[in-house]
């Protein structure tokens, strides 16, 4: 059995795959003064694989967000998705509370880090399925390139609860993002296709660099230039395939918008899709890392709750109101915005200089 330690935690265990939210250093971040991330130092007892998990060869994933303080211990340890028994998630929270981290700095100063994510992947096999489940995968793909997406989605739903392995798991989650954007819920699509992070070893090459560059359309489909930023690294071969030199263009018109003083408008909207699989919570909601800091929502259509602000030092909370003006100040660092509402409501974000 393994969990493979990739990224910020990779010296944390050997039996868990933890993968961080990356950063905005590329992408277009804001700070205030020096800052240096926290780091992981060392996280005691080595985790457990959980019993009953084990026992009935069940893999998954869980992802955790929590507070480093600035004494480098955890706090504030948080379920936001799961993928597998509700084990992995009692297990990755016991281990990740017994974890302490050289914590971040600030202009010299130890100082709290907020919001991290992490996902701790639990794998006993890591090309495992069953032979019955690998075939009906394939029927999947032949429903999908003849149009009979219903079909296609009726097999997706009988195989999920019998699906043990992450490999299982990926390959209904990739089959479920091309429904949607055939459905022309390409926003859906995404949401699947996030969940895949640190798939690659569960996909075949050429069928991981189709999966790259359809979540990296999408993000600029949909005006997500950080999300873009952080996908563009993990391609090898960007700019070697047919339709590339359109990714290229898009992704440089993106850019230059960023760059420039237009305020960029995004369009959202609460998925009415939202099954467990992708929804982080029972609450439905529409996430964007802002590329300035001034944030406002107009043309609301339906009903929104509230806006939620994950940074690096202070989480925020306010009504979601449509042209009501609002500024991150730089002092909280990086954010992650999180819009609720009811499912289906739809609105544009305007995200801008002031």
């Amino acid at each position: 059995m393994s969990i493979r330690p990739t990224r910020l935690l990779s010296i944390l265990a050997s039996i868990l795959l933890v993968c961080a939210m990356p950063a905005l250093g590329d992408p277009q971040g804001v700070f205030q003064g020096a800052y240096v991330l926290a780091e992981p130092e060392s996280c005691g007892v080595s985790a457990r694989y959980p019993k009953s998990e084990y026992n009935s060869d069940r893999e998954g994933w869980v992802d955790l967000r929590f507070t480093v303080k600035a004494d480098g211990s955890i706090a504030d340890v948080e379920p936001v998705t799961q993928m597998g028994g509700d084990a992995f998630v009692d297990q990755s929270v016991r281990w990740l509370r017994n974890c302490r981290f050289k914590p971040a700095m600030e202009n010299g100063k130890l100082v709290d880090t907020q919001n991290l994510v992490q996902r701790f992947h639990f794998a006993i096999n890591a090309s495992g399925a069953s032979k019955a489940i690998r075939t009906r995968l394939m029927d999947v793909n032949d429903m999908i390139q003849q149009g009979r997406l219903d079909e296609a989605e009726a097999v997706l739903d009988a195989l999920e609860p019998d699906a043990r392995m992450i490999y299982e798991l990926v390959h209904i989650l990739l089959r479920r993002a091309s429904i949607m954007v055939l459905r022309e819920r390409s926003d859906v699509a995404l949401l699947y296709l996030w969940q895949l992070s640190g798939s690659n070893d569960y996909l075949e090459k050429d069928e991981y660099g189709r999966y790259l560059r359809m979540q990296l359309q999408l993000e600029l489909k949909h005006g997500l230039l950080n999300n873009a930023l952080w996908t563009l690294p993990h391609f090898k071969d960007l700019g070697q395939r047919p339709g590339d030199e359109k990714i290229v263009e898009a992704l440089e018109k993106l850019r230059a918008i960023a760059a420039s003083d237009q305020p960029m408008m995004i369009n959202g909207r609460i998925p009415a899709e939202c099954r467990g699989m992708i929804c982080p919570s029972t609450e439905p909601g529409w996430d964007y890392f802002p590329v300035r800091r001034t944030i406002s929502l107009t043309g609301i259509e339906g009903n929104l709750k509230q806006v939620v602000g994950y940074c690096r030092n202070k989480t925020f909370k306010m009504k979601a109101e449509a042209d009501v003006t609002w500024t991150i100040p730089a002092s909280w660092g990086q954010c992650a915005i999180r819009v609720t509402g009811e499912p289906g409501s739809r609105f544009k974000l305007i995200d801008e200089n002031m």
